[in-house]
């Protein structure tokens, strides 16, 4: 089991090594902190509503969610409607203006939206479709772009005018320069814009050498001046007009259909991509996936809060992925607190925990294993390191207990030597394997497909004291994991009485 393997990992590497002839002890290796990433997931009631889109916050601090069934924001950890916002329909992009309020793009136009209400459509002087894109050249002004089906209008002062140009007409991402310029992502083409009047055409930017992909999806401005254009290839970084640097899989992305950027305060960039969300520092990538950080892969989006945790919107809902300063003593605390409240069955055996539903780690149950011995091992190995280190008497008492879980394994079966897989008190059913008949057909098969497996129609016997059910056909890793405990157990742990037991 992980939890155990890493606390164990642990514990013996804070054991003193014995000095050879050229080592000298240096005393305790100080217990450095370090940031630890965890992960909080917040999704949504309904389908709809975790079908998330875009995500912004206000100058309240509030998280807002643009999804498939309207806007709604996040406050002490539940989400919550503004009048009108159910009544929205699917939004798809989000922007919070300098006064706090937060414009929606939605399926017909454009909202403006505070936690109390939604406002009517802002009137841009004709229908204006889906809005898909929204963006300010940056703090200090009152600007916004929105991108539309084909046509892309800027606000001055609360006047709405069309910005005039030529591009694809599927806009993705608008990202306003300072220098009265407008670069537009679109699905086939990177295009620049200048916004001076009697500008000329858009200048379009979509061959390999200067855009890994012209189907762009988002556009974001970095700290030191470059920018970066997330497509289906990958990253391309430019500073102005000129790339100066590109990300692929070839070069360690996770995956490069990239949706969504951000950059946090320590400089790291996150990525939300098809398959999570990927970070890059420092030259180095990693991948947050799957259920152990995220409520679906399917990532769209992707900001930073003012605390520094990074908020993904998938298409499940919304994920938090936090961070907490702690040190490994601290660490190999919370691993040994799991396994005690969930791993641990009488007698004493250490087991796999199964969630009665997915991701809710507060119902569960521990059922028989096949490795329950080995598991129990590792476990009475870990907390014997752990005692050999602290001197905890609750870390001699625990790995008390698992020796003696392991010696009713060997106790089980009536022989000197030979241990049960498990146990199970008598009158519980089995959950992992249970007794069977094989009728011949079922025997030809198995044999055909397997000729090493071996046929065990009788896999539970009952103790000669009838208090418990044993499991028969252990495996030589069962064994070891056995040999592991007992030996760290009598080494570091065990009474003089125990040292008997164990030779």
């Amino acid at each position: 089991m992980i939890l155990i393997a890493l606390a164990a990992q642990l514990a013996a590497t804070l054991l003193v090594t014995p000095p050879g002839p050229s080592v000298q002890r240096s005393g305790p290796v100080h217990d450095t902190p370090f940031y630890q990433d965890y992960h909080e997931s917040y999704p949504l009631t309904t389908s709809a509503e975790n079908d998330v889109r875009a995500l912004t916050f206000d100058n309240q601090g509030l998280l807002w969610a643009a999804t498939g069934a309207g806007v709604r924001y996040l406050e002490s950890g539940q989400w919550k409607i503004p009048q009108g916002g159910q009544a929205l329909g699917p939004t798809f992009a989000l922007y919070c203006d300098r006064g706090g309020t937060v414009w929606v793009g939605a399926w017909n136009g454009l909202y403006r939206a505070t936690t109390r209400s939604v406002g009517h459509p802002a009137v841009v002087g004709e229908p204006i479709g889906a809005i898909g894109s929204l963006r300010s050249p940056g703090a200090g002004t009152e600007t916004i772009f929105a991108g539309g089906p084909g046509r892309i209008w800027r606000s001055d002062h609360d006047r709405w005018y069309i910005v005039r140009g030529t591009w694809q007409t599927n806009i993705r991402a608008l990202l306003p320069t300072r220098d009265n310029r407008l670069w537009i992502g679109t699905a086939s083409g990177l295009y620049l814009q200048s916004l001076s009047p009697g500008a000329g055409v858009s200048v379009r930017y979509s061959r390999p050498d200067v855009v890994l992909s012209s189907n762009v999806s988002a556009l974001k401005s970095l700290a030191d001046g470059r920018f970066v254009i997330a497509s289906t290839g990958g990253l391309d970084f430019y500073r102005d007009t000129t790339r100066i640097s590109s990300l692929t899989g070839r070069s360690g992305m996770p995956n490069h259909v990239a949706r969504g950027v951000a950059q946090d305060r320590d400089g790291r960039l996150w990525v939300a991509t098809r398959l999570g969300v990927a970070r890059l520092d420092r030259g180095k990538w990693s991948l947050r996936h799957s259920r152990r950080w995220l409520l679906s892969d399917d990532t769209r989006a992707v900001v930073i809060g003012p605390d520094g945790t990074a908020w993904i919107a998938t298409a499940a809902g919304v994920d938090a992925i936090r961070r907490r300063r702690m040190t490994l003593a601290a660490k190999a605390e919370y691993f040994l607190s799991v396994v005690r409240a969930r791993h641990i069955r009488p007698p004493g055996l250490v087991g796999p925990a199964v969630l009665v539903r997915p991701g809710d780690l507060f119902q569960s149950f521990i059922e028989d294993d096949d490795n329950d011995g080995e598991h129990t091992g590792m476990y009475c190995a870990m907390e014997s390191m752990r005692y050999a280190v602290t001197k905890d008497p609750a870390a001699r008492a625990n790995a008390r207990t698992a020796f003696h879980a392991l010696m009713a394994l060997q106790q089980a079966t009536g022989t000197r030597h030979f241990i049960a897989r498990s146990i199970l008190p008598l009158g519980t059913a089995p959950r992992h394997e249970v007794d069977r008949t094989f009728t011949p057909e079922e025997i030809a098969e198995s044999r055909r497909t397997d000729p090493r497996a071996k046929i065990i129609e009788k896999r539970w016997i009952p103790t000669a004291d009838s208090q418990w059910l044993w499991k028969r056909d252990a495996s030589s890793d069962e064994v070891d994991g056995h040999m592991f405990g007992y030996s760290t157990y009598y080494d570091l742990a065990a009474d003089e009485d125990e040292k008997r037991l164990v030779a």
